[in-house]
């Protein structure tokens, strides 16, 4: 027996492996053979392996499900036709690593048997559970694309780049105080930007020219704002009343980090003013430390460990806070989407998304947003708008095995504070929940105003999670916590 030690469980499971002889090839060739219930899960996994430059084989039954799912397979020849087959291969080599799951017990005459006896007499690794199959390959593709923060259309950014950008940022605005205005469209540099804030102990507020320049001139008057991180001019009102600061792109400056107390402001996020005029939310170290911390334990998510997170939302948004700051958390790649793509034809390996349902009913307007476009991709965290049950039964047809989280969270609340995985009883509704009443960001209890319903798991009458009862009650949600910021700009508290 060996054991193996790591921060993630995949690299801990890569370690066990070399630790007990099991040769785990960086390529070559890998034979997937599995019981048809786990042919759906299958999929992601085959594509993965392809996508490393790992050749797919399957026996017939298999192999027919892979490639009606666009994964390019050689179909092997089984024991019972003749020679050369599947256990030659395995013999001489060619076959390196196996992914065999079966229903058939032990039966010596079944291929299967002879399959898993042939790896273990020649010290190949032979994957039992797709669970396991998935961790092996996460940490196969973390391995190929460790050093890079990968920016779809943009261009890359090396974690070594990141840092050594973002210290002589924060020098520089370590010489003043107060918060500081970044101004640009979504891209790396805008990255460095609020990183370099962040060490520099100084609060950033987002923007960029999607928004007017009325609403640009109106934070920055109300944020008392005198210097501003230029990605691109201002607007003309603000250009001769705010300093601006360039991103060097070749700084190597050292820069001491201070010590952020939980009380210090990490960022001013403004509201859509949906509900009147923008009011600035001020956001806290401790505030963003709960929501991680919650994040990071949803079920669909914790044992994810990706190699890749893709990112659809603008910076000047709530929900990027979650794939940008559960990135820095993870030291994963970050993909940013091109702004007005449809992520059909983008070159994107992320295995979590974080997106809104809006979004995403545009991307299937396109049939080539399937599987073989993003064929990594295992999870995806919905919130910012109301989810339907057509939109997850459609991502299904077009993403086999595709996990999927439902959350809802005010800007005034960081990001998110409650979330579910949908399961198919769930999504034979059209209205789906929310979330857990316990065990999430804040608590959260219900006012019976009939202000607002929540359906299914999301609340109950007795103060208690309901389950899949299908339970329903009308109030006004009240949340509390360490993710519910402080209040408004100004010291306006939240009604």
């Amino acid at each position: 027996e060996v054991m193996a030690c790591d921060y993630q469980y995949s690299r801990a499971l890569y370690k066990a492996c070399i630790a007990s002889g099991i040769n785990v090839p960086h390529e070559g060739a890998i034979l997937i053979t599995v019981a048809d219930m786990d042919k759906p899960e299958a999929v992601a996994i085959a594509r993965g392996f392809e996508e490393l430059g790992y050749t797919v084989i399957a026996t017939d039954g298999t192999a027919e499900y892979l490639q009606k799912y666009g994964v390019t397979v050689e179909v092997a020849t089984k024991v019972s036709e003749g020679h050369p087959n599947l256990i030659d291969d395995i013999k001489s080599g060619r076959i390196g690593m196996v992914i065999n799951t079966t229903n058939h017990g032990r039966d010596a005459e079944r291929d299967g048997f002879k399959i898993r006896r042939s790896t273990v007499e020649h010290a190949i690794a032979c994957l039992t559970s797709m669970d396991t199959a998935r961790e092996l390959l996460n940490v196969m593709s973390a391995m190929r694309r460790r050093s890079v923060v990968r920016v779809t259309a943009l261009q890359d950014l090396t974690w070594e780049e990141l840092h050594s950008r973002a210290s002589a940022l924060a020098a520089k605005l370590a010489e003043g105080s107060g918060p500081v205005l970044i101004y640009g469209e979504k891209s790396p540099a805008y990255v460095i930007a609020m990183v370099g804030c962040l060490w520099a102990g100084r609060p950033y507020v987002p923007a960029g020219p999607h928004y007017p320049a009325q609403r640009v001139s109106s934070m920055v008057a109300q944020t008392n704002i005198h210097t501003a991180i230029c990605l691109q001019p201002l607007p003309t009102p603000l250009q001769d009343t705010v300093h601006c600061l360039s991103i060097s792109l070749q700084g190597r400056e050292c820069f001491a980090l201070p010590a952020a107390a939980p009380d210090d402001i990490a960022y001013i996020l403004f509201t859509s003013g949906s509900t009147g005029a923008p009011k600035g939310v001020v956001v806290t170290y401790a505030n963003l430390e709960n929501f991680i911390a919650w994040f990071t334990t949803r079920p669909a998510i914790a044992g994810l460990y990706p190699h890749a997170v893709l990112n659809q939302a603008l910076f000047t948004f709530d929900l990027s806070v979650a794939d940008l700051y559960y990135t820095l958390y993870t030291g994963c790649t970050l993909e940013l989407s091109p702004e007005g793509s449809s992520l059909a034809t983008c070159d994107s390996r992320a295995q979590l998304a974080v997106m809104t349902p809006s979004f995403v009913d545009c991307c299937l307007l396109d049939e080539r947003f399937a599987a073989k476009a993003l064929p990594c991709l295992q999870t995806i965290f919905f919130c910012g708008e109301p989810l339907r049950g057509s939109t997850v039964r459609r991502l299904w047809r077009r993403f086999p095995g595709l996990r999927i989280i439902n959350a809802y969270g005010p800007t005034e609340a960081t990001c998110a504070v409650t979330a579910v995985e949908i399961t198919p009883k769930l999504a034979k509704e059209e209205r789906l929940p929310i979330g857990y009443q316990h065990g999430e960001a804040v608590t959260v209890t219900l006012e019976r105003q009939d202000r607002i319903t929540l359906q299914a798991e999301s609340v109950a009458d007795d103060d208690s999670v309901s389950g899949e009862q299908n339970h329903s009650c009308s109030g006004c949600i009240t949340l509390q916590g360490q993710s519910v910021a402080a209040g408004y700009l100004g010291g306006e508290k939240f009604h």
